[in-house]
């Protein structure tokens, strides 16, 4: 009887063997298709998002555009009451002016 157990136990250790690597098989094969799908909604989400911030840059890339139109900034200088100089009120400097100091 002894030498039937040690023959079962051999049996046994590879049939429990065989269904542990199934088992760790399994497992590894159902986290790595979770993992896949999980990656997937991400890069669907980033997309999305850079979708929507390229949206975002135009629209701020227009706007800007829109602020410094020189009609516009002429319009706010001359409701803040301020206007172009009149034929004296220009002085130009030359470099070497500048770096002495001194005007025209």
């Amino acid at each position: 009887m002894n030498l039937r157990l040690k023959r079962g136990g051999r049996w046994l250790g590879i049939l429990l063997a065989t269904v542990v690597g199934i088992s760790v098989g399994s497992g590894a094969l159902v986290w790595t298709r979770t993992h896949i799908v999980s990656l997937q909604y991400q890069l669907t989400r980033l997309g999305e998002l850079e979708s929507q911030l390229r949206r975002d840059v135009e629209k701020l890339r227009l706007e800007a555009a829109a602020l410094a139109s020189p009609r516009r900034i002429e319009a706010k200088a001359r409701a803040l009451g301020l206007d172009y100089p009149k034929a004296g009120q220009v002085v130009h400097l030359s470099a070497a002016d500048v770096a002495s100091g001194a005007r025209e």
